[in-house]
């Protein structure tokens, strides 16, 4: 049994062949580019950031000591300063 034809194929058109219009390329000289890989200036960055930061908390570890005896003296210099002048 042959399958149902659904399609008239002959009330289509055929296609006509279009030739594409020819370009015109000129031949340009390309100057050598140089390289223009970053990522070792990109690194190198990146580690003294990290650097400086690990810096800056051995720093903050180092003199948490004596910021903290300085902010017990400023707080008990200014409850001192309060009760002074009890009215």
């Amino acid at each position: 049994m042959a399958p149902p034809k659904l399609v008239d194929y002959s009330l289509f058109k055929k296609k006509v062949q279009v030739d594409p219009p020819k370009i015109n390329t000129e031949v340009k000289i390309k100057k050598p580019q140089t390289p223009t890989d970053y990522s070792f200036f990109i690194n190198i960055i990146i580690f003294l950031i990290i650097f400086i930061g690990i810096y800056l908390l051995y720093q903050r570890y180092k003199n948490k000591d004596e910021n903290k005896k300085n902010y017990t003296k400023k707080i008990e210099n200014l409850y001192n300063t309060i009760n002074k002048y009890d009215g």
